[in-house]
């Protein structure tokens, strides 16, 4: 059982996994999670996670439409 997540680690991992859903062929948009680590409990986390996904694939599906390359930090 988890009391708490490392923010930025457990960030790199959400951002892995979109990544796999929205790179194609010769589109790569690079992304950067800056910042240092800060353990979050069980129910700030949940929502930070929730947040971040909508922010992340929102930037994928809008902010680098139309081109192959980019960088999200």
């Amino acid at each position: 059982v988890f009391s708490s997540i490392e923010i930025k680690s457990y960030l790199t991992d959400v951002v892995s996994e979109i990544a796999e859903t929205y790179e194609r062929g010769d589109r790569h948009i690079e992304i950067e999670v800056l910042g240092d680590e800060v353990s979050l409990n069980v129910n700030q986390a949940v929502p930070f996670g929730i947040l971040a996904n909508e922010l992340i694939v929102n930037a994928y599906k809008y902010a680098f439409d139309g081109k192959d390359d980019g960088k999200i930090e």
